[in-house]
């Protein structure tokens, strides 16, 4: 693998929350057209969400479960069959 020569940026949004996930992806898109390699959507709730947002999205998003948030308790296998190959 090789080192990028620029940083890989990632854009958060929290559109989904006060939005839904339309607002979401609509940001995602901005971000995008903006030059952002990836986009982290911040309060998935369900698991039809996240396969949602991987399908409409096109870009990598990486998945955020800490603990006491709003994204369940997912494994890295189920994340992976939504279409999800990042975790934080």
């Amino acid at each position: 693998m090789r080192a990028q020569r620029r940083p890989f940026v990632i854009a958060r949004t929290d559109a989904a929350a006060s939005e839904g996930l339309d607002g979401a992806v609509r940001q995602a898109g901005l971000y995008l057209k903006a030059g952002a390699d990836a986009v982290f959507p911040e309060a998935l709730t369900n698991e039809a969400r996240f396969r949602e947002s991987a399908q409409r999205v096109p870009a990598p998003q990486p998945a955020n479960m800490p603990e006491l948030g709003r994204t369940p308790c997912f494994t890295a296998a189920q994340f992976e069959v939504v279409g999800y190959a990042r975790l934080i």
